[in-house]
């Protein structure tokens, strides 16, 4: 039987490993790249080719966005090769028009192993506010973060069986967390500003939240910027494998790129990371944490 936390425990295996196009948990290789290329040969250029065996895809399981659902429904473990099943082959959008039950992304379940979709692309939601998605063939497969998305709907997978939805605790004062306050059930921006005296924009700003009205429950929502004054500061280096690392304008991980530092670069980053984001010295701008290791 296929369920949603065997969904999420298989996504979370597949971090890290790359994305070809057209795939759904097949182990890269020559014949698998000639193969795809005859069938896509928009995503399997002479470039591409190159770049996947400079970064070692050979030998990998491989996904695309839908294929990621998909080499979880045809594969027996998170490392064996998928067995095709034309049953379950189904795009991004395939997988919404035949959704058991879907819904705007704003009323989205805490419901770890929802599929979440925009059109013609789909992640794996995995709970407390992460997605987990084949984001593309220079990205590999990664975890994000549900606010700082454009996703439109949640998806209820056919072919999946769905336990209990989660339920969140009450609110409390020990929500409150130094100068975080942890999102529970019922919570909206507004009233958290209204909390803390605060606006709702102010609140935006800071946290690098790009859609006001979806907030998770156990997301930190940053309240006040008391350590802002004399940030902790401290070394790193950029851990990237072939292009630079992106310097974005704020948190959130897709906000404007306003630079980029070069593979082994040593910089001085300040704070603690934030939407998996951490701030250069003197607020020059934020970088994934990544591809930052700590020195």
């Amino acid at each position: 039987m296929k369920t949603n936390t065997g969904l999420v425990e298989y996504a979370k295996a597949q971090i890290g490993r790359p994305y070809w196009f057209g795939t759904c948990g097949d182990i890269a290789g020559q014949k698998l790249w000639e193969g795809r290329a005859k069938a896509y040969p928009k995503y399997y250029s002479d470039a591409r080719l190159k770049k996947a065996l400079a970064r070692g895809d050979f030998g990998k399981k491989v996904h695309d966005c839908s294929g990621l659902i998909k080499g979880y429904l045809m594969s027996n473990g998170p490392d064996m090769a998928a067995t095709y099943k034309k049953s379950y082959d189904l795009s991004a959008n395939g997988f919404l028009k035949n959704a058991v039950e879907s819904g705007p992304i704003s009323s989205i379940p805490e419901i770890p192993g929802l599929a979440v979709w925009k059109n013609n692309h789909i992640g794996i939601y995995i709970g407390n506010d992460e997605v987990i998605e084949a984001k593309g063939f220079d990205y590999g497969i990664v975890k994000s973060y549900l606010r700082c998305s454009n996703f439109t709907k949640w998806i209820k997978l056919p072919f999946i069986t769905y336990g209990a939805q989660i339920e969140a605790p009450a609110a409390s004062d020990d929500a409150i967390d130094a100068d975080f306050y942890i999102v529970v059930k019922g919570d909206t921006l507004s009233a958290i500003a209204r909390k803390f005296n605060t606006t709702v924009s102010a609140l935006v700003e800071l946290n690098g939240i790009t859609n006001p009205n979806l907030i998770r429950v156990g997301q930190k929502i940053l309240f006040k910027k008391t350590a802002a004054s004399s940030p902790k500061t401290w070394k790193g280096k950029v851990t990237t494998e072939t292009l630079p690392l992106n310097v974005r304008k704020t948190s959130d991980p897709n906000s404007a790129i306003i630079g980029s530092l070069p593979r082994n670069a040593i910089r001085t980053f300040q704070g603690d990371a934030v939407n998996g984001m951490y701030e250069l010295e003197n607020g020059a701008g934020w970088c994934s944490s990544r591809y930052i290791n700590r020195l």
